[in-house]
């Protein structure tokens, strides 16, 4: 082993050092707003989407997938810290991806259908993690259901692991780039349709069977 490559490991072994107590400072920040928040939702999407995209946008000659990865295992080890209830009702098979998201951190409850994530929702889970491919069930959900929620989309950049909706109770807070989520009924059928922006109200086309199933935070390239 070279001088040089010694010293470059050690380098790394002190900004590991510094990082870890950067880590440490920021999950005893994250205590902190516990009692700040008051009993507020733990879960805040809009709010980790925009950290996220400020990191990102600070930092032009880094991958944003690499950034996401890795801001997406710290600040779901504080949204666990600030709720340690936090419970996941997630669609048989799409395990692994709800872990890549919630960082293994949470506990999952794996349901068999979208009739069991319903009622996991209105029972023990805090939030339902629905893959994109469920799209269509997914939007019967909504039509039937206006005490839940789309609250956002992940991963909020890049294609590195499937896309799958995370469901809640409340209407997800406002980010800097967002799209609406319509759940629409045509026919005998049910789909989700996105569209560009904030809407307040339905679209003028409406006819009585369509829904704002959520407003999302998005990574900037779709609105």
């Amino acid at each position: 082993m070279t001088d040089r490559l010694t010293e470059l490991r050690d380098t790394i072994d002190r900004l590991d050092d510094e990082i870890l107590a950067l880590i440490r400072r920021r999950m005893k920040l994250s205590a902190d707003i516990i009692a700040a928040k008051n009993g507020a939702v733990a879960y805040r999407p809009g709010r980790e989407a925009k950290v996220v995209q400020r990191l990102v946008d600070q930092t032009p000659e880094m991958s944003p997938l690499v950034i996401q990865n890795i801001w997406r295992q710290i600040m779901t080890a504080s949204t666990a810290q600030q709720d340690s209830s936090l419970t996941i009702a997630v669609i048989k098979n799409a395990e692994a991806v709800a872990s890549w998201h919630f960082g293994g951190l949470v506990r999952l409850l794996v349901c068999d259908d979208m009739v069991a994530m319903r009622a996991a929702l209105d029972g023990k889970a805090t939030l339902a993690f629905v893959p994109v491919s469920q799209a269509d069930k997914l939007a019967s959900w909504m039509l039937a259901d206006s005490g839940a929620h789309i609250m956002s989309r992940t991963p909020l950049f890049g294609d590195g692991v499937p896309a799958a909706f995370i469901i809640g109770k409340v209407p997800a807070d406002p980010a800097a780039h967002e799209v609406t989520i319509l759940a629409r009924k045509d026919g005998d059928a049910t789909k989700l349709e996105i569209r560009p922006g904030r809407l307040e109200v339905l679209p003028d086309e409406d006819d009585g069977t369509c829904r704002i199933a959520g407003v999302i935070a998005t990574g900037g390239d779709t609105d």
